[in-house]
């Protein structure tokens, strides 16, 4: 074989087996649509916080904000404090009510968080710096989330399915939230009210999968059918929410093959499938290389006969 022949014998190969290499995904991953959080934290008997409570219908009605309103303490007479609320608005540094918490990183304490100094403009206060704060967050993520929630007897089941190229931050879990859209005492309709924060979830692992639930209807839920489950995603260092997805209750319970048989009552999780290997080697690809093995091979015995 000539010096000819050898080149372009393996330039060829060269060329195509490069098809063997998978393409890199842009810096940072894949960015999608963000759906903002804003987090109340209120307590039934703290007079100004209705004033944050009223604020709920504008900010959903012009943003896509996903609303939660966590009661605190033990102070709340209606009794609908939790744990778990408790503990998190401790981790935000909240000691007072009203306040906010916009995707876990802007915090609006008061009544009067626009600073309007009137209190008959206190609801005004509070929906102007609330959908301020929302559209000043970014509108895009690394991370794709979608909820479901559904109920078999007495016991529900959630879903959140969970997609990202990488693990674009440290300390990443999902935060599973029950809430129920509409609750009444002494007469005043609360909305969003959270009955139950779930066992997070560390996200581990890049791909997509889906993290289960499975848990009982929290005690004082006052109609079952008006349940939801938001999920959050968010850094437990921190605390910083990504991305945050809800849904409300379905009748249709997920397949028999997506939940624990063992889970009763509690929370659980199903094993999560193993994202799927992007290194694998596509079958078109083998053959071009195989192709290009031989047409090195048929080139360089013409040239060798010349």
């Amino acid at each position: 074989m000539n010096n000819k022949a050898f080149v372009l014998s393996i330039t060829l190969l060269l060329m195509l087996s490069a098809l063997l290499v998978p393409a890199a995904p842009a810096e940072g991953g894949t960015t999608t649509s963000k759906r903002p959080v804003a987090e109340l934290f209120v307590y039934v008997g703290c007079h100004y916080c209705t004033h944050a409570e009223d604020a709920i219908p504008k900010v959903t009605a012009t943003t896509d904000a996903l609303v939660l309103e966590y009661h605190l303490w033990s102070a709340d007479i209606a009794g609908w404090n939790t744990p778990e609320g408790d503990a998190l608005a401790e981790a935000y540094g909240i000691t007072g009510t009203p306040a906010v918490m916009v995707d876990g990183a802007v915090k609006l304490p008061g009544a009067d968080p626009s600073g309007y100094g009137s209190q008959d403009r206190f609801t005004e206060s509070c929906e102007d710096a609330y959908i301020s704060a929302v559209n000043g967050r970014p509108d895009t993520t690394q991370a794709s989330l979608e909820t479901s929630l559904a109920r078999t007897n007495d016991e529900l089941s959630a879903e959140a399915a969970i997609g990202m190229d990488a693990l674009f931050t440290d300390g990443l879990k999902l935060r599973f939230v029950v809430y129920e859209t509409q609750a009444t005492y002494d007469g005043r309709t609360y909305r969003n009210v959270v009955r139950a924060i779930l066992s997070p979830e560390a996200i581990t692992q890049p791909g997509e999968y889906s993290v289960y639930r499975n848990f009982s209807t929290p005690s004082d839920t006052q109609n079952v059918d008006a349940l939801g489950i938001a999920v959050l995603l968010y850094s437990s260092l921190t605390g910083e929410v990504f991305q945050s997805s809800a849904s409300l209750l379905s009748s249709s319970p997920p397949s028999s093959d997506q939940l624990d048989p063992g889970a009763v009552g509690e929370d659980q999780q199903n094993a999560i499938p193993a994202p799927r290997d992007e290194r694998e080697l596509p079958l078109l690809n083998i053959t071009l290389v195989m192709a290009a093995v031989g047409l090195a091979v048929v080139v360089a015995l013409r040239w060798r006969k010349v």
